[in-house]
């Protein structure tokens, strides 16, 4: 059941994208106060029911977000396995709780929005990634990392470190997380990403914030500082032997690719 696209544009009996993952929890949590076990005969003992797994694109927020850890803890006759994870606005907690109930095995995007988790809380997310060993894309767009604080260097060496340790990752995207801050300590929060990501072989596409300090007055980016920055990218990448790779704050010209295809 995956690659359904959102039915709020059929009409309005139609079930969106995530209510349809709250159907299949409630299903699931249902068939596992059922029994799994048939009838039994006078004489003929009855054998276990094997469970069937419903493998998923899963989408979870605040609301659904306690329904569907109950459904993927169950061990009932119906088994919720998860493709594709997305989740919107939960807390750090929240995220932590439905990663560890995820089975690990299947899995290939994680992608966590608006759920406001800085980079003390994307250090504690992404070294749980690795338990994924199918996960080749992960998302994580509007996190709001401020790199202004002290002591913000080694949390992005930190959290660069963890990065390299998904092995199969071909896809990172950290658009619009607010990395905000100096733009010489920005280029060393990319730096620091590039080298931590080195392992990552697979790896074709990086989406990265444009640093709001290479505005000028008016607020408009000036194409020369845009330049500079994506010329000194290509630079590293080329010494570190990566000329394949993609550095970009911008998806208009690399938003096609279905990179599990690639």
């Amino acid at each position: 059941m995956t690659g359904i696209q959102d039915g709020a544009e059929h009409g309005p009996d139609s079930a969106t994208l995530w209510s349809r993952t709250v159907l299949l929890a409630k299903a699931c949590l249902e068939a596992s106060q059922r029994r799994t076990e048939p009838r039994s005969t006078k004489h003929q003992k009855a054998s276990p029911v094997p469970p069937v797994e419903i493998r998923a694109d899963l989408f979870v927020n605040s609301t659904s977000g306690a329904i569907l850890r109950a459904a993927l803890r169950g061990g009932g006759s119906l088994r919720l396995r998860c493709r594709d994870f997305h989740a919107e606005e939960l807390s750090l907690g929240g995220t932590l709780d439905l990663l560890e109930a995820l089975e690990p095995l299947g899995l290939r995007r994680v992608e966590l929005r608006f759920n406001n988790l800085g980079l003390a809380g994307l250090c504690q997310v992404v070294p749980r990634l690795s338990r994924f060993p199918d996960l080749a894309s992960v998302r994580l767009p509007y996190s709001n990392v401020d790199v202004r604080r002290s002591g913000m260097e080694d949390g992005l060496r930190e959290l660069a470190e963890a990065l390299g340790w998904l092995s199969g990752l071909r896809e990172l995207n950290l658009g619009s997380c607010r990395l905000a801050g100096r733009l010489r300590l920005l280029l060393g929060g990319l730096k620091v990403l590039l080298e931590g990501t080195l392992p990552l072989s697979s790896l074709r596409l990086v989406v990265h914030p444009y640093p709001v300090d290479g505005r000028d007055g008016d607020g408009d980016v000036p194409e020369g500082g845009v330049a500079a920055l994506q010329e000194e990218l290509r630079g590293m990448l080329r010494g570190a032997g990566r000329d394949e790779e993609v550095w970009t704050c911008s998806l208009q010209h690399h938003g096609g690719f279905d990179f599990f295809e690639l």
